[in-house]
């Protein structure tokens, strides 16, 4: 099975048999999550996001050590009652190495989820042989887990793998959305699931197919980044754009009608109407998004908008950039252009050719501020509320530049942005 960390994707769940405790209902939209990452990360971060903006059913496929471990992880531990916590269906990845495993070492791993998650609510058995004469292995398996399971051979199987009606669903197809493998027949008790990757944006299923893993992004390519599903229309721009860069920052997995209840430990927050950073530390620290486009200032014609709902800020805080990088080994990232909040005035920082800064203040600060920055074919605009504030000639510019926001102090103390909108022109 190919391994993601977080895919948007779509599943429709008929059902989970066995003797899971899940709270899914028949026919359901249910989300089926291959989180393959180690927790906690930005993958698990946005799944309890995504969790909560949509109130969809979700089934997550966690696989701590390709479910070969012999020990608790805290961090799993953890996660794994976030998950009940969310009401979110989770089973266990294992490996089968179609049918060459001995059976008795993946029994040991089947205990070892029970003695160490027992949490859990079923399994998922990976690199799934589709012959009949492996059937016994896989009822055997199924039946020692006591629990609901999911197969994956990723091809249509020996339809008794079906009439045995001994698992909940059979994964009937894994690949590439044009392939048009032949398909098994359902039944009440076995279900079958189609697992397409690159698939178009108007992918067509078989409509006895119940249970459907569409990938129809082609740009999570490099899901090492923090993507934001496209559904979540204030933070679109961030879908393709930008990546998340919070060193050492924690994220929510608890999510308040009442922020004022989100606890001060929680550093970045995000629903469907605010993104919230919050910075408490002894020594500076950034919580910021870096857009991924870098650009000749000379050429390019780029932007970025944002409104700031409210900040709570200590002294001097960073809230956008133009930033860039030179061309050395490793590189050195050098800031052309800084806007900044100091004694609620907002302020530029520019950076002339000789690397030299000069400060120039933008005016007054106020709640729902709208701050922009955009470059123009090598000239830096700044605009306030709509209102061009500064203009300033950057053609003498040589580095490569892109574009951050963000919360970024440049002292100590307890700062708080709330964005409530975000427009990103490249």
């Amino acid at each position: 099975m190919k391994k993601y960390l977080l895919l948007p994707l779509t599943i429709l769940l008929a059902g989970c048999g066995s003797e899971s405790t899940s709270s899914n209902t028949p026919n359901q939209p249910t989300h089926v999550i291959p989180l393959y990452s180690h927790p906690p990360s930005d993958a698990w971060d946005k799944l309890f996001l995504f969790n909560h903006l949509t109130k969809d059913n979700v089934i997550v496929i966690m696989n701590p050590s390709d479910g070969d471990f012999t020990y608790k992880s805290s961090s799993y531990d953890t996660v794994l009652k976030q998950l009940k916590s969310n009401n979110i269906f989770t089973v266990g990845y294992l490996y089968t190495n179609y049918a060459q495993r001995d059976p008795s070492e993946i029994k040991a791993n089947i205990d070892n989820y029970k003695k160490y998650y027992p949490d859990i609510d079923g399994y998922f058995f990976d690199e799934m042989n589709r012959s009949v004469e492996k059937l016994n292995y896989y009822k055997d398996l199924v039946t020692y887990t006591k629990n609901y399971t999911i197969l994956n051979p990723g091809t249509s199987v020996d339809q008794k793998y079906l009439d045995e009606k001994f698992t909940d669903l059979i994964v009937n197809r894994e690949g590439d959305y044009k392939s048009r493998a032949s398909l098994n027949t359902p039944n009440e008790k076995t279900k079958l699931a189609i697992m397409y990757y690159n698939a178009p944006k108007d992918a067509t299923i078989p409509e006895s197919i119940k249970y459907t893993y569409i990938d129809d992004d082609e740009s999570l390519r490099n899901f090492s980044e923090y993507y934001t599903p496209k559904s979540w229309q204030l933070y679109s721009t961030l879908a393709h754009n930008a990546k998340l860069q919070y060193p050492n920052s924690t994220t929510s997995y608890i999510f308040p009608d009442d922020l004022a209840k989100l606890p001060q430990s929680v550093e970045f927050f995000m629903d469907k109407e605010l993104m919230r950073m919050n910075i408490c530390k002894k020594s500076a620290q950034r919580n910021e998004f870096r857009f991924l486009d870098e650009f000749d200032v000379n050429k390019a014609q780029t932007s970025l908008e944002i409104t700031i709902d409210t900040l709570s800020a200590n002294n001097d805080v960073t809230l956008m950039q133009v930033h860039s990088k030179t061309d050395a080994t490793p590189p050195e990232y050098i800031p052309l252009l800084r806007v900044s909040y100091y004694d609620n005035k907002l302020w530029a920082h520019i950076k002339d050719e000789d690397y030299n800064t000069s400060k120039v203040e933008l005016g007054t600060y106020h709640d729902k501020t709208t701050l922009k920055e955009e470059v123009d074919q090598g000239i830096l605009n700044i605009y306030i509320d709509g209102i061009k504030v500064y203009t300033q000639d950057i053609s003498y510019w040589k580095n490569r530049a892109f574009l951050k926001f963000g919360l970024y102090p440049q002292t100590d103390g307890c700062d708080q942005l709330d964005i409530t909108n975000i427009n990103y022109i490249k």
